[in-house]
């Protein structure tokens, strides 16, 4: 949804695991009302299709349901790519963790993420930018001359200024993933050894006492 509100065109775009946008009947797949459906939620009801009287649920994809025909599609545009960009995703959830090797070789692959994943950098061609995704997209708009019109596209969705843009940027990424994870392991264990000194110091007055 947030990619709609961004303005990324229907076509362009696939809402695999569904979206609250809409529902509709389980059975014949007919539209449902939203002001209905919102009276039902309200009221703790199940809804039923006025065509068939089937449920009615949300056109999202609940578990153990086929992912839509446009995702398999997009599986192909995926193997026919030059160039693959995954952002803000841990690339450990199937069957969108498979996406990336679906690239053919030669393809080049861009993982715009606070951390590596999905094995991105394992064979030629591919590129990391750790970081926010508004910074990484930056970067690479910069780097293509093409700034104008993202800046203007950002700003219709409340984007806020530059400035604001940068200075938020800025603040998520002061410090580096892996830096991060380093002081907090060590923080960890320095807990740990204290945690460790307090019983060994009890057990010796414990002694002491015996």
């Amino acid at each position: 949804m947030l990619e709609g509100a961004a303005g990324v065109p229907p076509d362009k775009l696939v809402e695999a695991h569904g979206w609250f946008a809409g529902q509709s009947c389980i059975d014949c797949h007919a539209e449902y009302p939203a002001d209905r459906m919102k009276k039902h939620l309200l009221a703790g009801s199940v809804p039923q299709c006025e065509t068939c009287t089937g449920l009615v649920k949300p056109n999202i994809v609940f578990f153990g349901e086929s992912l839509p025909r446009e995702f398999h599609i997009g599986l192909r545009m995926v193997e026919e790519a030059d160039l693959v960009i995954m952002m803000g995703s841990s690339l450990s959830g199937y069957p969108f963790a498979v996406l990336p090797e679906r690239a053919r070789e030669g393809a080049v692959r861009v993982l715009i993420n606070n951390e590596k994943a999905g094995g991105i950098g394992g064979r030629a061609g591919g590129v990391h930018l750790l970081g926010g995704c508004d910074r990484g997209v930056r970067r690479v708009a910069e780097e293509l001359g093409w700034t104008e019109e993202p800046e203007e596209v950002r700003r219709s969705v409340g984007g806020g200024s530059d400035k604001e843009a940068e200075a938020q940027a800025d603040s998520s990424e002061a410090t580096d993933p892996v830096e991060s994870m380093d002081v907090k392991v060590g923080c960890l264990t320095e807990e740990v050894v204290r945690s460790l000194s307090v019983v060994d110091g009890w057990k010796d007055n414990v002694m002491k006492d015996l």
